[in-house]
């Protein structure tokens, strides 16, 4: 085999595993995106949640105060 014969078929094979790297690192980003996407919707389902608690917990902290200002008055504090 001449020198230009193993240098194409040396060419070749390393195109040939860059497109099998490619096809690999294309299939792994989109598992990735996937992943991404789920989670991020995931983090929209709990910061829902915190924003639903944290107005609870403001409402049952009034209802406290009231409360409270109501056992003062009674107690005559």
């Amino acid at each position: 085999m001449q020198e230009s014969d193993k240098i194409s078929v040396t060419l070749s094979d390393k195109i040939e595993r860059l497109i099998v790297k490619y096809h690999e690192l294309e299939n792994e980003n989109y598992t990735l995106k996937s992943e991404v996407e789920r989670l991020q919707a995931k983090n929209e389902d709990k910061e829902a949640q915190i924003l639903k608690l944290e107005e609870e917990l403001r409402s049952k902290s009034l209802e406290t105060d009231e409360l409270l200002g109501k056992i003062e008055a009674v107690l005559g504090i």
